[in-house]
C-alpha cells in the first residue's frame, strides 16, 4: 500500500466514522474531529483557530454543537 493510499483509507475511516458519530453523540464526534485538526494542523492559524474550537466546545451550550444536537428523533437526520 503507496503512502497515498494509507492517507486516503485513513481519511476515509475517519469520515465513516464522524459521519455515524454526529448520528449517535453529536458533541463528543465534533470534540474528536477538533481535538484530530488540532494534532495534525500544519501552522500557527491552523493551531489557533483549532485552539478556539476547543475553548468553545468547552462551554456547556457551544454555537458549534447546537446545531448538531437534534436528534433524529426531533426530526433531523444527516441527509436534511
Amino acid at each position: 500500500m503507496t503512502h497515498a493510499e494509507m492517507n486516503r483509507s485513513m481519511a476515509e475511516a475517519i469520515v465513516r466514522r464522524s459521519l455515524y458519530g454526529i448520528q449517535t453523540d453529536p458533541k463528543r464526534t465534533i470534540r474528536n474531529l477538533v481535538d484530530l485538526g488540532r494534532e495534525t494542523a500544519s501552522g500557527p492559524l491552523q493551531q489557533k483557530f483549532l485552539g478556539i474550537a476547543q475553548q468553545m466546545l468547552r462551554q456547556k451550550d457551544s454555537a458549534l454543537t447546537t446545531p448538531w444536537c437534534r436528534t433524529p428523533s426531533a426530526g433531523w437526520t444527516p441527509s436534511g
